[in-house]
């Protein structure tokens, strides 16, 4: 399945287009996605629950909870035809179940090419059109700069700081939060 906006183009600093596309997860990619994944920067800026080292059991274990979503959320992030990242949809519930949170990461021989400021921008239009919710969010962990200037080039409002929110590698960190409504 691919969403409905699968190619967006962006201008780089050399002035080349580049297609991205959001779509689902298949048996194919779990190599793929075991070899970009298992990098401790990656795992550095996420929740621990994302492995590391990062195996192809652990590929295997993400592509069977991504095939039981009943209503896509996960999508591989696909440039040049190459598995680059992973962005997700993660909704929320009781009070806040008109929110929807959003996580991503890229391989690391992808970052600073406007790869997931595009991804944030595609997933952002898939949630406003395929879910009842007037509320995206992210958070970021402080130190994280990259992922701060996607997250402001894709619209999202700074909305504060949980200060030691995040305990990561036996420090602590604050939480940069993160918002966009429906009608921004």
């Amino acid at each position: 399945m691919y969403i409905s906006y699968d190619y967006q183009r962006m201008k780089m600093k050399t002035n080349r287009p580049v297609e991205i596309r959001l779509r689902r997860l298949n048996e194919r990619d779990m190599k793929p996605l075991q070899e970009i994944a298992d990098n401790k920067k990656i795992f550095d800026n996420l929740p621990d629950f994302f492995p590391f080292p990062y195996t192809l059991d652990d590929a295997k274990r993400f592509l069977t909870l991504t095939e039981s979503e009943e209503k896509t959320c996960t999508f591989a992030i696909e440039w040049e035809g190459v598995l680059v990242g992973i962005i997700s949809l993660i909704p929320q519930a009781d009070i806040y179940a008109k929110s929807m949170k959003v996580g991503y990461w890229l391989g690391e021989a992808y970052w600073g090419k406007g790869i997931a400021t595009a991804a944030l921008r595609k997933i952002c239009a898939y949630a406003w059109q395929n879910f009842d919710i007037n509320r995206l969010f992210s958070s970021v962990i402080a130190y994280n700069k990259s992922s701060v200037k996607v997250m402001e080039k894709a619209g999202f409002t700074f909305e504060g700081i949980g200060r030691k929110a995040i305990f990561k590698n036996g420090q602590f960190y604050d939480d940069h939060y993160y918002g966009l409504l429906k009608d921004d």
